[in-house]
């Protein structure tokens, strides 16, 4: 799976002061002694970020919602947002797509743009006045 370039960056950053060694067999996060983190190390640094960025509710599992909302948001189809999640149905990757206010305005704009410029009033006219002339034949039949 392919990072976005901050992601990578920090990773760079973060293998570059840590004492993980050499990828690919290296360990991204590690204890400062370099020896595996345990469940309990993940969330105490989880309790730390969430309460620095004032998220105190925010679940681990969250990341994944909003990673795979923003791959599907930046144009991803349902079948790449499979792949990156690892999910074998369609169903299962629904399951993370949330719309997002802001979002939904935007397709909006979009579905305006596309649609091209409206129709004169006169031609609508016309075609109501053809749709009526189209009844009267049927009853007149």
């Amino acid at each position: 799976m392919n990072l976005a370039g901050p992601a990578v960056d920090a990773l760079v950053e973060h293998l570059g002061r840590s004492r993980a060694g050499a990828l690919p067999a290296a360990a991204v996060f590690t204890r400062s002694s370099g020896a595996p983190l345990r469940g309990w190390d993940v969330q105490r640094y989880w309790a730390r970020a969430r309460l620095a960025a004032d998220l105190p509710a925010a679940r681990v599992h969250d990341l994944r919602h909003a990673g795979l909302t923003l791959a599907t948001q930046s144009g991803a189809t349902l079948r790449e947002v499979m792949r990156r999640a690892g999910h074998k149905s369609s169903d299962a990757a629904l399951i993370y797509q949330h719309a997002a206010a802001d979002r939904d305005a935007e397709v909006a704009a979009r579905m305006a743009s596309s649609a091209g410029p409206p129709r004169s009033v006169r031609a609508r006219e016309d075609h109501f006045a053809a749709d009526e002339l189209r009844g009267h034949r049927a009853d007149l039949g």
